[in-house]
């Protein structure tokens, strides 16, 4: 079952004007959102996978899927593709080093059309210089580690102008450090018992309602 976590925390987002590499920044910004991780496999697996002593990855969303919902005044973003024009990266890390542990999810929609490329994508990161932190290489979907956690995002285009001989960019970026990173409770499920009973219940009144109307 995918776990969703809800987060907040507090950064920085830049505009970028479409003319060179001219951009508009906010720094401050309070954030908040979620990010689903979905583990869909026993591990990274294909012809992209690297399992060693130290690391385990996958980019093509064998192991794990993400998706990242990120709201930050009144703008809202999610990563999605453009119909026709997008490839697809669903990338999960995980290093176990000496000094080092961390956990990385990247959702990333990427391609171009009409001499135009676009990317879309959201990135988090969690790690901590606590070794002890991470003992293996299995996969990590909940809680924060306990120092750098961070989820940098942002949506662009950029082409080649002919004119200016240069290239120009449009869209938005940000990266803010994450202060908490909440696994939300699954939602229980009654036992068919207590369907039983509340079936039980409910003729009980029926009859009672019969009895009175008689």
């Amino acid at each position: 079952m995918p776990g969703i976590h809800d987060f907040s925390g507090t950064g920085i987002v830049c505009t970028f004007t479409g003319v060179g590499w001219n951009e508009t920044c906010a720094s401050g910004q309070a954030f908040i959102g979620t990010a689903t991780i979905d583990v869909v496999g026993a591990g990274p697996s294909g012809a992209d996978a690297i399992i060693d002593s130290n690391r385990a990855y996958d980019n093509d969303g064998i192991w794990a899927q993400s998706d990242f919902l990120i709201q930050w005044g009144s703008n809202s973003f999610s990563p999605a593709p453009v119909p026709g024009q997008f490839l697809t990266m669903q990338e999960a890390e995980v290093f176990n080093l000496s000094s080092y542990d961390q956990i990385m999810n990247r959702q990333l929609y990427s391609g171009s059309s009409g001499g135009v490329d676009y990317s879309s994508s959201a990135y988090l990161i969690r790690g901590t210089t606590d070794p002890s932190w991470l003992g293996s290489l299995d996969f990590i979907t909940t809680g924060l580690a306990p120092e750098n956690n961070v989820i940098s995002f942002g949506e662009s285009s950029y082409w080649w102008n002919v004119e200016m001989n240069r290239r120009d960019y449009a869209g938005f970026g940000g990266r803010f450090a994450l202060a908490s990173f909440t696994p939300r409770e699954a939602t229980s499920v009654p036992e068919p018992s207590t369907f039983a009973l509340l079936g039980i219940g409910l003729a009980g009144l029926g009859l009672m309602r019969r009895r009175r109307t008689a």
